[in-house]
């Protein structure tokens, strides 16, 4: 995985540049969805593979990419083993988000502190407006099953 920053600010260039390699992927996937203006569900982890679903504990790489040129979408991240815990990200025309496994500590109460963290079980998505929003989706997976 390479991250490349590059920027022109006051005549001098700024550079910056970070690869990574992450080991033992022996799976991707790489698709375009629509996203409509009501909420879906656009992955989902667990502890088996099915379809649409990987193993929450073999997730190596997950990347999301807003293909639209004027609208947001907004992905969810939920824990639906009675904890309820969620987060949401706003992600504007041409933005990427990357996550390189599926713990999120989010808070439904008033506590700011951390907690702990837990496994998100699904994503979801729900574009802007009245419009539908074209969204990337690649994950890289050790799929151990």
């Amino acid at each position: 995985v390479i991250v490349k920053e590059e920027i022109t600010l006051n005549g001098k260039k700024h550079e910056y540049k970070q690869e990574q390699s992450i080991a033992d992927v022996n799976m991707i996937s790489q698709r375009i969805v629509r996203v409509p203006n009501s909420l879906k569900t656009i992955l989902s982890f667990g502890t088996a593979i099915a379809a649409g679903t990987y193993v929450a504990g073999d997730i190596k790489y997950v990347r999301v990419t807003n293909l639209d040129n004027a609208n947001y979408v907004t992905l969810g991240l939920l824990d639906s083993d009675g904890s309820g815990d969620r987060v949401y990200f706003k992600l504007e025309k041409g933005e990427t988000i990357i996550f390189h496994n599926t713990s999120v500590d989010a808070k439904a109460s008033t506590s700011t502190a951390f907690e702990a963290f837990v496994n998100f079980d699904t994503m979801n998505a729900l574009a802007s407006d009245s419009a539908g929003v074209d969204i990337e989706l690649f994950v890289a997976s050790s799929q151990s099953s």
